[in-house]
């Protein structure tokens, strides 16, 4: 698997906006075959300026949220840095929250619940949420990239299993692994690039890398 890896990073944060709403849009299709394209440090450019969906068939998204965390007077619904959140299967809403480190339960109506997972070095705490990713019968798992491993909780909040990514597995001069989500039978997705680190090139050049995927199995082993 190939991918392009720039000499130099580019820092942001993602904010999650505080209320959900119904979107209804159909698949886009591939861009149109007589599509103009053009050429960028040897990247492939294609410009489409017609639309790819039929009038009425659109991405559309409501006036106002169909839901509203935080909108009320509740202090618990106060939220600082946030991650991302998920959909349990009855509705109910689970947020991860980055300052102070913790899941937020919220009810399907967008009343708070309980937090759970709080910031700390315990069998059922977190140190960061890198990624929320939802698996069979409603089970959470957070990536805790800080403290390199899975954590999973299960649909009440409680914790469920604790699976390390040992340092042996990593090899030296990589970058480590990224999460990338839990399969239904368990197993969890991993990224690692393969390039050398720190990055060898100069800044704002462009060097050819590989990238590998790996299933992370719930021992532990790879």
């Amino acid at each position: 698997m190939m991918s392009r890896r720039m000499g130099a990073w580019a820092h942001g944060r993602m904010v999650l906006p505080c209320s959900l709403a119904l979107a209804a849009c159909t698949a886009p299709t591939r861009p149109r075959a007589d599509a103009p394209t053009r050429d960028s440090a040897g990247i492939a450019i294609i410009e489409s300026p017609t639309p790819l969906w039929a009038t009425g068939h659109g991405w559309t998204v409501a006036d106002t949220p169909t839901l509203d965390l935080g909108g009320g007077t509740d202090p618990h619904a106060a939220f600082g840095s946030l991650s991302n959140a998920l959909r349990l299967s009855d509705g109910r809403i689970v947020v991860g929250e980055q300052t102070p480190t913790a899941l937020r339960y919220f009810s399907r109506d967008g009343h708070w619940l309980y937090d759970v997972g709080g910031a700390g070095d315990g069998r059922a705490e977190l140190r960061s949420i890198f990624h929320l990713s939802l698996g069979a019968n409603d089970t959470v798992a957070v990536f805790d990239l800080a403290r390199r491993q899975l954590v999973l909780f299960d649909p009440n909040g409680a914790h469920a299993l604790t699976v390390p990514i040992a340092e042996r597995l990593t090899p030296r001069g990589t970058n480590g692994y990224l999460p990338k989500g839990l399969a239904p039978d368990g197993r969890y997705l991993l990224q690692r690039d393969e390039v050398a680190f720190p990055f060898a090139g100069t800044p704002n050049t462009l060097l050819d890398d590989s990238t590998r995927l790996y299933w992370l199995s719930r021992a532990g082993t790879l």
